[in-house]
């Protein structure tokens, strides 16, 4: 997938999303390594312009069902 796309919050903020990654089939079901990062201009969301996410994603064979678990790298450089 390689997909960027516009996320409403439930409290109005507008975040844009840009994510790129890989599916591999195996026995009928997909299986998605994914990064994701994001941009906004919403204070209450600032924090999110600083983070790399990935996600690892479970699709079954007729691509209608997907389970993600998705995670933030923090980075700890001093």
């Amino acid at each position: 997938p390689d997909v960027d796309g516009v996320l409403k919050t439930e409290d109005g903020a507008i975040v844009l999303f840009s994510m790129q990654g890989r599916t591999v089939w195996v026995k009928g079901m997909g299986r998605q390594l994914l990064s994701i990062i994001f941009e906004t201009d919403d204070k209450r969301y600032d924090w999110l312009n600083g983070a790399f996410c990935v996600a690892e994603s479970a699709v079954d064979s007729a691509g209608l069902r997907i389970r993600s678990h998705l995670y933030q790298c923090v980075n700890e450089m001093v």
